[in-house]
C-alpha cells in the first residue's frame, strides 16, 4: 500500500502532499516527538479514505467496502468497556479462532486465566495484551499498532515482538513507538515533525509476498449495536420515562382542563350587550389590548344609554337592534320567581298566586346564541321538555304545560302532548312546537307582533319606546339608567369594526361577540400557556437529566465498547450510527407509545388537540439529553481522538 497526497493539519501539525511507501511485508516504524501527529497518520490510514495504491485490486474493493479484512488495529489506551475477556478478544468476529488467542496469551504470561470475567478487572497491560491477541488472530495483511509495548515488562516485550516476526514475512506491520525495546527492529523508520514525513532507509522490509485479506463473514454491525441497548437498565429508564411523561400528559391534561378556554365560538355578524360589571374590566382589557385599542380614562366609565341607540345605529356596517324590553321581563323574572318559592313550599300557598301569561318572541339569531341568553338573564326562555324554540315568521309556539291548561284549555293529557297541536293568541292561531320547562309562551318572531319583551330599533318609534323605558326607570326610582341588554346585527364582515367603535365608545358595558370571543380567548390562553408551558417544559428538562444521570455511566461503557468495535473492524462510521439510529428509533417509538397512551386518556378530556404539542415538547425534553449525548459521544469518537493524540 502506498498512500500519496497525505494532508493532516490541526493546530499542532500541518503534512502536506506527503506520501508513505507501506507496499512490501516487513516492520514499519513510525518515529517522532510527542504532539508530532504519530496517531493522528495512523488512525487516518486505518479509518479515513485516503489516496492509497494496493498491490492488487482484491485489496482496493476491501479498502473501500470491508475493510475489516485488510487492516488490524490496537489503539494506545485500551479504554474501559463493559464486556467479557472473551467477548473482548473475539468481538463477534465470525473468523476468530478463541483457542488460538487463548494459547498466544499463554505465550504473554496473561494472568486472566478466566475468560468470562469482566474485561474491566484487567490491569493496563492485561487489557493491552488481549487487544493485541484480537488483532493479531484476525490475521490481515496490515497491523497497527500504537504504542503496543505500553505497561509490558521486559519478557513480555520480548515475546510480543517474537510473535511480530513471525508474521513479519507476509503482513505489513506499523508500529508507532517511542519504547527503545523495539528500536533494534530491522524496519523501515518515517520520522514526523510536524511538518514533514521522512523516511530512512535503514534496513529493508522482508522480502516476500503480502499475505491475502483475511477471510470470513461480513460483521453483525448492526446486531453488535442493537446488543448494547437491548439491556435490562435502558427498558428500566425507557419506562421510566413513558410513566414521568404520561404523568406530564395528565398533568397538562387536567389544567388545560381547569383553565383553557375552548367554548364554542357565536355566530359571527352578531354583537350582544348587556351590563354585569358596569367598569372596564379585564375582559375588554384583554380584548381592547388583541386589537390595540387605546381607551382614555376619561370614557373608562361610559356605558350605554337610551339616547345612545340612534347614534349607535348610525355606525357604518350596523344593520339591526334589538333591545331587551326590561320592565316586562323583569315583571316575568319576579312572577316567575314568586311560582317558584309557591311550588317548593319555601313562600306562599300553592293557590295564593296564579302565574300571569307572559308571551315574548325572539328573533332566532337570539334565542338560538344560549351563551347570550345566559348573560343577559334570559336563560328561562331557552329550557325546554320537549320540542324546539319556534321558528322567525312561521307562526310557531312554545309554552309550558302550566299555561296550556289555564290559558289555552287544554287538559292535562292533551297539555303533556300538545306538540303539532294549535294555540290562539290575540286572534291568531300558532302551531305548538316545544315545551316549555318554565311558565312562559314563547312566540315565533314577526315586525309586527307588538310588546312581544324584544323591540326592534325603528326611528319613527323609538321615542315610544324610550319614554317606556324612561318611565319604568323613573317609576322603580332606578340608579343606573342605562341600556340593560341589546343585540346588534352587523352586515356581513363587519362585526370587528362595530364593536372596536362600541369598546372605544362604551368600554364600561359588557359585550358578547365571534371577534370578541376569538380575541378574548386567544390573549387569555396565550396568557395561560406562558405561564404553563415553562414549568413543565422546565420539569421535563429536570426529568430529562435525570434520566440521562442514570444511563450516563452505561451510554459511556456502551460508546467504549463500540469504540473498541470500530477500532477493530477499522469502521468508524458503521456501528456507530447504527447505534445512533437504533437509539433515535427507539426514542421515536416511546415517544408514539406515549402519545397513544395520551389520546386514550384523552377520551375522558377531550383536550388532545390542545396538548399535543407542549406534550411533545415534553417527550423530547425526556428523552433528548440521553439521546444527544448517545450521538455525541458517538459521532465525535473519532474528532476527540485526533484531538488526544495531537496534544499528546
Amino acid at each position: 500500500m502506498i498512500i500519496h497526497n497525505i494532508n493532516l493539519s490541526n493546530r499542532f501539525i500541518d503534512y502536506k502532499n506527503a506520501e508513505i511507501d507501506l507496499n512490501a511485508p516487513g516492520f514499519y516504524l513510525i518515529l517522532g516527538p510527542n504532539g508530532a501527529g504519530k496517531t493522528t497518520l495512523l488512525e487516518n490510514i486505518v479509518f479515513e479514505d485516503m489516496d492509497a495504491v494496493f498491490p492488487d485490486g482484491e485489496m482496493t474493493r476491501c479498502y473501500h467496502s470491508a475493510r475489516y479484512r485488510l487492516f488490524s488495529y490496537v489503539q494506545q489506551n485500551v479504554e474501559d468497556c463493559d464486556m467479557s475477556v472473551e467477548d473482548y478478544i473475539l468481538k463477534d468476529n465470525p473468523g476468530a479462532d478463541l483457542e488460538q488467542a487463548k494459547k498466544l496469551l499463554d505465550e504473554l504470561k496473561f494472568d486472566g486465566n478466566n475468560y468470562s470475567e469482566n474485561v474491566q478487572t484487567l490491569s493496563g497491560g492485561e487489557r493491552l495484551k488481549a487487544a493485541f491477541v484480537s488483532a493479531l488472530i484476525k490475521e490481515t495483511p496490515y497491523l497497527f499498532l500504537d504504542e503496543p509495548t505500553n505497561y509490558l515488562d521486559d519478557s513480555s516485550v520480548e515475546c510480543m515482538i517474537r510473535m511480530l516476526r513471525a508474521r513479519a514475512a507476509d503482513t505489513v506491520i506499523v508500529i508507532v513507538s517511542h519504547d527503545e525495546r523495539i528500536m533494534h527492529l530491522n524496519a523501515v523508520r518515517y520520522t514526523l515533525d510536524g511538518k514533514t514525513i521522512t523516511r530512512e532507509t535503514g534496513q529493508p522490509p522482508a522480502d516476500g509476498k503480502l499475505r491475502r485479506t483475511a477471510q470470513g463473514k461480513k460483521p453483525p454491525f448492526r446486531k453488535i449495536a442493537w446488543r448494547r441497548i437491548n439491556q435490562p437498565v435502558n427498558y428500566i429508564v425507557w419506562l421510566l420515562v413513558m410513566i414521568a411523561a404520561l404523568g406530564l400528559t395528565l398533568f397538562l391534561q387536567y389544567f388545560f382542563y381547569l383553565h383553557y378556554n375552548t367554548e364554542t365560538i357565536p355566530s359571527p355578524d352578531l354583537i350582544a350587550v348587556y351590563s354585569v360589571d358596569r367598569a372596564f374590566d379585564t375582559l375588554n382589557q384583554s380584548y381592547c389590548a388583541g386589537e390595540g385599542l387605546e381607551i382614555s380614562d376619561t370614557v373608562s366609565h361610559n356605558m350605554i344609554n337610551m339616547n345612545d341607540i340612534p347614534d349607535i345605529a348610525e355606525i357604518d356596517g350596523c344593520k339591526e337592534i334589538f333591545i331587551q324590553d326590561t320592565p316586562k321581563y323583569m315583571a316575568f323574572s319576579s312572577d316567575l320567581n314568586r311560582q317558584s318559592m309557591i311550588d317548593k313550599g319555601v313562600r306562599g300557598e300553592k293557590g295564593a298566586f296564579e302565574m300571569p301569561l307572559y308571551c315574548f318572541a325572539m328573533p332566532e339569531v337570539i334565542s338560538q346564541e344560549q351563551r347570550y341568553l345566559n348573560l343577559v338573564g334570559m336563560t328561562d326562555f331557552s329550557y325546554l321538555t320537549k320540542g324546539r324554540l319556534p321558528k322567525d315568521g312561521a307562526d310557531e309556539a312554545s309554552v309550558s304545560v302550566r299555561l296550556l291548561q289555564k290559558y289555552f284549555g287544554f287538559s292535562e293529557s292533551d297539555a303533556e302532548n300538545a306538540i303539532g297541536k294549535t294555540l290562539t293568541y290575540e286572534g291568531k292561531q300558532y302551531e305548538i312546537v316545544g315545551i316549555q320547562y318554565a311558565d312562559v309562551c314563547i312566540l315565533s318572531y314577526s315586525d309586527t307582533l307588538e310588546n312581544c319583551g324584544i323591540y326592534r330599533y325603528d326611528p319613527a318609534t323609538f321615542p315610544q319606546f324610550e319614554a317606556y323605558y324612561n318611565a319604568y326607570i323613573e317609576e322603580n326610582e332606578i340608579i343606573n339608567k342605562n341600556a340593560e341588554a341589546l343585540t346588534v346585527i352587523t352586515k356581513s364582515g363587519a362585526e370587528k369594526s362595530v364593536l372596536n367603535r362600541l369598546m372605544q365608545s362604551f368600554p364600561a358595558n359588557n359585550y358578547y361577540s365571534s371577534a370578541f370571543a376569538e380575541m378574548w380567548a386567544r390573549e387569555t390562553n396565550s396568557a395561560f400557556v406562558r405561564s404553563i408551558w415553562p414549568i413543565v417544559l422546565l420539569a421535563s428538562l429536570m426529568l430529562g437529566i435525570c434520566f440521562f444521570m442514570i444511563q450516563r455511566r452505561q451510554i459511556i461503557l456502551n460508546v467504549n465498547r463500540l469504540n473498541e468495535y470500530n477500532r477493530y473492524y477499522a469502521d468508524n462510521r458503521r456501528i456507530g450510527r447504527s447505534y445512533c439510529v437504533l437509539n433515535l428509533l427507539l426514542c421515536g417509538a416511546v415517544i408514539v407509545l406515549n402519545l397513544a397512551a395520551a389520546l386514550l386518556l384523552d377520551r375522558s378530556f377531550g383536550m388532545l388537540r390542545y396538548i399535543l404539542l407542549p406534550d411533545l415538547l415534553c417527550m423530547l425534553l425526556l428523552v433528548l439529553p440521553s439521546t444527544l449525548y448517545i450521538c455525541i459521544r458517538v459521532l465525535r469518537t473519532r474528532l476527540n481522538a485526533q484531538k488526544q493524540s495531537a496534544a499528546a
